[in-house]
């Protein structure tokens, strides 16, 4: 079928391209999400847009995207712009091509060195990790690790749900007791190299809507965000953020956070989704055999810089949920 690919910043995409792209999406992702929800994703950013490579067929309907989503990272003390790969898409009777994807991706690539973008990141599903891997020679960075804390295993494992009562009480008092020790022994995370620059104003309009639950209390010096799912019948909460006043992460933060879940939501299990770089003993880490799903970070390099390696060390990066809801 006769396509084309069209490339925009989303201040020049018009209202038809928009409404058949929306349609799409939703179609192929089993969404029902509205413009809103997307000018929040692409038009709150650092740019104030996105990058967006749209397969258009004859009819000027949307059936294939690439979108590229620009953040500020620091590297060590250096403010530096990341794109984000995100929302990649072709309806099934228009792949006509291995290369269609490539090419969507690879027709973004002058806006990026347009505006300083010199190095993108993505997570790609199982599905589609082993052609970014093989056909556009993205490169692992890391595997992403899941801290886990069940709280109810009967609705868990979908059995002896007599004993949700029982494990709810003794989850409770575990955290309770994990607290009391906070108190002389607590640690603080050790910032990675690389990071999102959590100061930059436009970062939690872009990062948050209305699904997410916000608690800040600068008294307490403390923060953190999460979102509540149903997952088959199970009660989650997945949490995207914590820190103190002084935007360190630290283990009584993460255990208070926790705390707070426990007293005000009916939750059957509490996920963290990222690197934890200090001692805490408030949640689980999941053997990897054990996730959920593989969660791999991937990289390519737009503009060459001297130090290109540091990008494809993990132990250099801190990312999880915050950076991209990747659930």
């Amino acid at each position: 079928m006769e396509t084309t690919t069209k490339v925009f910043k989303s201040i020049d995409v018009g209202e038809d391209l928009w409404s058949s792209y929306i349609n799409n999406f939703n179609l192929i992702f089993e969404k029902e999400y509205s413009f809103d929800l997307f000018k929040q994703k692409y038009f709150y950013t650092i740019y104030e847009y996105s990058y967006h490579s749209f397969l258009v067929n004859k009819d000027n309907n949307v059936v294939g995207a690439c979108t590229i989503i620009p953040y500020e990272y620091l590297i060590g003390e250096e403010k530096k712009l990341l794109g984000l790969v995100v929302d990649v898409f072709i309806l099934e009777k228009f792949r006509t091509s291995p290369f269609l994807l490539s090419n969507l991706y690879k027709s973004l690539k002058s806006f990026l060195i347009e505006d300083d973008i010199k190095f993108i990141i993505a997570v790609p599903n199982k599905d589609a990790y082993p052609y970014w891997k093989k056909v556009v020679k993205w490169k692992d960075i890391g595997r992403l690790p899941y801290y886990v804390l069940p709280v109810k295993t009967g609705n868990i494992l979908g059995k002896y749900q007599y004993a949700n009562s029982l494990n709810a009480f003794f989850v409770y008092l575990y955290i309770s007791i994990v607290k009391l020790f906070l108190i002389v022994f607590d640690s603080s995370n050790k910032e990675s190299y690389i990071h999102i620059n959590r100061n930059n104003t436009i970062l939690e309009k872009h990062r948050y809507s209305k699904n997410h639950k916000l608690f800040k209390n600068t008294e307490k010096n403390i923060f953190f965000s999460y979102t509540v799912v149903n997952e088959k019948g199970v009660n989650t909460v997945y949490i995207l953020d914590f820190y103190n006043n002084k935007r360190i992460k630290t283990s009584s933060v993460l255990n208070n956070t926790v705390m707070y879940i426990l007293k005000k939501e009916k939750v059957d299990l509490i996920i963290f989704v990222g690197k934890l770089n200090f001692f805490q003993t408030t949640l689980f880490k999941l053997r990897k055999n054990r996730e959920p799903k593989a969660l791999t970070l991937t990289g390519d390099v737009i503009i060459d810089v001297e130090d290109s390696d540091i990008w494809f060390d993990y132990k250099n990066w801190d990312f999880g949920l915050f950076n991209y809801d990747v659930r």
